[in-house]
């Protein structure tokens, strides 16, 4: 049986009371036992369960099974450990050294992360101080480590993660979310190594400094996606270098002129997409309309994805004229309303409009 071309793997566990298992392998039409895989399916097949379900399910099943979840070997790879409060206990012969994907609460009470020195993924939850202590403990010791996802509860502070973050050398994607990060002082200047960070998405439910966020954005020099959930209309300055390996760029705007995203643009010379979300002013994006101008800025780039939303009170955007400007970039502007018409009586009354489509800049002239 050729077991490289199993289709897939049919579980019925009965009730252990009645002390029997059923499994059944259905490949090409044939059916075999686990009892005939070899420790390499094995292998294959715990990398679709959780640690904890592995143990639960297949263990004692087969010998070759038991040779991943009970051996002695570090070659073999278990992911999707989770330790919260809940995990009142770990399987005693579980290897921690085999671990390459974990999920670390700070209400755990087990301390573990110093013998998981295989991770690859690694996310923590928690308080902000609780993180950064985790983070300082693996800067130095975790070399493998390549997917980072932070989730702090209450205020944190993104200056005093990236500072210990960037240290982690094989780091390449990183993902942090903060209900607030706190400010600080125009004085504050991190020194900070380059680092290999190739993503980097932060999101946050308040907005995100981007004179703070660009005191670091400068050791990023690897960068190859930015995500950037809030950023309002108080920025002061556009980054003097460029990010030269940047390629997609997302960013979330509060009334942010159009004006400054065709300098940030400017600076990204291999952009080539754009995505556009949040609330925006008229001038660039309906009125006096500068796309063609976005799309000049930087000659790699060639998809613009917008989904933003701008209030007014004016029934000119039921125009013709404003709509057929946009639909030639594939814009479509349409109103919240349910009812189109336009009257007199309603020219004053509030609107949410909503500016949605995919400008694609191959066939555009420009």
């Amino acid at each position: 049986m050729n077991y490289c071309r199993l289709e897939y793997l049919l579980a019925n566990r009965k009730d252990e009371n009645c002390g029997t298992t059923q499994y059944s392998i259905k490949a090409r039409g044939k059916v075999t036992t686990v009892h005939h895989l070899c420790s390499d399916i094995w292998q294959r097949i715990s990398e679709y369960f959780e640690v904890k379900e592995l143990f639960n399910i297949f263990a004692h099943i087969t010998s070759e099974a038991d040779q991943i979840l009970f051996g002695t070997s570090n070659h073999y790879q278990l992911r999707g450990l989770i330790m919260d409060n809940n995990v009142t206990d770990l399987p005693p012969t579980l290897n921690l050294i085999c671990i390459v994907s974990l999920t670390l609460y700070d209400t755990c009470c087990f301390e573990i992360i110093q013998q998981c020195m295989e991770i690859r993924s690694l996310k923590l939850i928690g308080e902000a101080k609780w993180i950064t202590s985790i983070i300082r403990q693996i800067s130095q010791t975790f070399y493998k480590l390549e997917q980072l996802a932070i989730m702090i509860s209450g205020i944190g502070s993104l200056l005093e993660v990236l500072i210990f973050v960037v240290s982690i050398t094989s780091l390449r994607r990183l993902e942090i979310c903060a209900d607030h990060f706190m400010e600080h002082q125009n004085d504050f200047s991190p020194v900070m190594a380059s680092s290999n960070l190739e993503q980097f998405i932060i999101n946050s439910c308040n907005m995100i400094d981007w004179n703070d966020f660009s005191y670091v954005l400068p050791c990023f020099v690897d960068l190859h996606l930015l995500s950037v959930s809030l950023l309002d209309d108080q920025q002061k300055s556009i980054p003097s270098f460029n990010f030269q390996n940047l390629r997609s760029l997302n960013i979330g705007l509060r009334e942010i002129s159009f004006n400054w995203i065709v300098q940030l643009v400017a600076t990204m010379p291999n952009l080539a997409k754009l995505k556009l979300n949040g609330l925006v002013n008229e001038d660039g994006f309906v009125i006096n309309q500068r796309w063609a101008y976005l799309l000049k800025s930087t000659s790699s780039i060639t998809h613009i994805f917008v989904n933003v939303f701008l209030q007014q009170d004016t029934c000119s955007y039921f125009s013709e004229a404003i709509k057929e400007k946009l639909s030639a970039f594939c814009l479509n502007l349409t109103s919240s309303d349910d009812d189109m018409d336009c009257s007199i009586a309603d020219e004053n009354v509030n609107r949410w409009w909503n500016l949605k489509g995919t400008i694609i800049k191959q066939g555009l002239t420009v």
